[in-house]
């Protein structure tokens, strides 16, 4: 079974999407901000990470950053509010494979986090 981390700082954003990750087979994991996300990506192996940008003590761009310059580690994709073009190109150019606009549909995350799983198996 795959495992998902949802890292967002907001509750109800995180349930939302583990239940209907969950609901589609996968294994869900979650951070609240972005030092545990980081901690968590070291211990628990995510097959697919799910990344806000914007998250309490380290923000998810920052994270995003981290990750990619220790090498070669699940593919992130990013969520966020916003929709301007500059802050969706610093997350490509840091390396996000993928970024999902808030409002989500679920069926959008869960068809973006099959299609990843799937390239990583």
């Amino acid at each position: 079974m795959a495992r998902v981390l949802i890292a967002d700082d907001i509750p109800d954003t995180r349930e939302i999407l583990m239940i209907g990750l969950q609901r589609a087979g996968f294994e869900v994991i979650q951070a609240e901000n972005g030092t545990v996300a980081l901690r968590m990506v070291e211990t628990e192996k995510p097959d697919v990470l799910l990344l806000d940008l914007r998250l309490p003590e380290i923000d998810g761009l920052t994270v995003l950053k981290q990750l990619r310059a220790h090498g070669a580690y699940p593919p992130i994709i990013i969520m966020t509010a916003s929709n301007h073009p500059v802050e969706l190109e610093r997350a490509r150019a840091a390396g996000a494979d993928a970024y999902i606009l808030k409002p989500f549909r679920l069926a959008e995350v869960v068809s973006v986090v099959r299609q990843y799983v799937a390239q990583t198996a």
